[in-house]
């Protein structure tokens, strides 16, 4: 099938040569028939596909209302749309990851490229490929070296885009998940993750920490994995802390199996510097931290911060919820003329007017916010 091209849509999937012409329905497809697939997805709606094989999957869905109303109450539905839990956006890409995984062979990756702002949009990308089965193992930026006409003219469109990595975990590991019990299947699921990450990372001739060898994001990929097939967590973050230190090997805050520890320890050798661990985003707190550190060595433009931010937040959870950094900023933050963000100066009369002033429009918008919810009838 040359140079075909699967069609999926929410009530009808089909395939279609070259030509267009229509061939084959995708349930027609055979399990396990792809070795890699490259998903490059334009505000997660929009999705292409590549399949090794010369195999295109395209999946197109609208939001409906997107041109036929104003701009503010557009925003609102499509916020609640990207949000809800069981949206149709949440379902629409959880559907397109299923027929993904279905024909993806297991232990094989999936990479998953991403370019919007959204934390709604972001979050339910990385919901949807956990719900359809995948691991996710890593996120990177990319540099796109050229960004598009909206990304060079404007300050808020980012010029690097963000890249999931995720795989299929094995089927031997899913039989024994099936069979084994608690603490069991608890290093089973670690094992089989730590065998899927990079050992070593090297940037500028200095060993990179990896941040999805830190003990909490391990424990987070373990959570959600339990959560997303509707299980209990079997273990405690405690147990877990302690059981990592007995069966898995340490290094510079990051864990390893025994296999490769050891090839960690010789690259790190030829590579000695290294780069420790950035903050981990989990909430507002930790993403003021984490921008203050990053900020108060340079000034940077929101399209320049994006990228490292989403990846230093990406161990939220299901249900946790991150303000859009874009607020983030706008609250807590100083804006030059040039477009450049940078932590207030205490000793500046104007950046503390500038942060007085800040805090009082937030208050108001909560008043207001407050005064126009409904009230409860008696």
């Amino acid at each position: 099938m040359a140079a075909s091209i699967v069609l999926l849509s929410c009530g009808s999937s089909e395939i279609k040569n070259e030509l267009g012409q229509s061939t084959k329905t995708t349930s027609e497809v055979k399990n396990y028939l792809s070795y890699y697939e490259l998903v490059n997805s334009k505000f997660g709606i929009k999705t292409y596909v590549k399949i090794v094989g010369n195999n295109w999957v395209k999946t197109k869905e609208q939001v409906t209302f997107a041109n036929t109303l104003p701009k503010k109450e557009y925003q609102k539905r499509l916020k609640k749309y990207l949000l809800s839990d069981n949206s149709d956006y949440q379902n629409i890409m959880t559907d397109c990851f299923n027929e993904f995984h279905r024909v993806l062979k297991p232990e094989k990756w999936m990479t998953v490229e991403f370019s919007n702002t959204s934390a709604a949009v972001w979050n339910g990308i990385q919901t949807a490929l956990q719900r359809a089965g995948f691991i996710i193992a890593n996120v990177a930026s990319i540099d796109k070296k050229q960004g598009s006409y909206n990304a060079v003219t404007n300050a808020t469109p980012v010029k690097q885009d963000l890249v999931i990595s995720s795989y299929k975990p094995s089927e031997n590991f899913e039989n024994n998940f099936k069979t084994l019990q608690g603490d069991i299947a608890v290093w089973d699921f670690v094992s089989e993750h730590l065998h899927h990450l990079p050992e070593h990372i090297k940037k500028d001739n200095s060993t990179t920490a990896i941040v999805e060898r830190s003990p909490k994001i391990i424990f987070d990929r373990l959570i959600t994995f339990y959560l997303m097939r509707g299980l209990p967590v079997p273990i405690d973050a405690r147990d877990f802390q302690e059981g990592l230190k007995q069966k898995f090997a340490e290094r510079d805050g990051m864990y390893f199996t025994v296999e490769q520890v050891a090839e960690y320890d010789e690259k790190k050798a030829k590579a000695p510097n290294f780069v420790q661990l950035s903050l981990i985003v989990t909430n507002e707190s930790d993403a003021i931290e984490w921008l203050k550190d990053r900020l108060r060595k340079n000034a940077q433009k929101y399209q320049d911060i994006m990228p490292e931010f989403r990846i230093a937040a990406q161990s939220l959870r299901k249900g946790d919820t991150l303000p859009e950094l874009q607020d983030i900023l706008s609250e807590s933050f100083i804006q030059n003329a040039d477009g450049k963000w940078r932590t207030p100066d205490p000793n500046e009369a104007k950046d503390r007017e500038a942060l007085r002033t800040k805090v009082l429009l937030k208050e108001y918008n909560g008043y207001l916010t407050a005064i126009n919810q409904p009230k409860l009838r008696n």
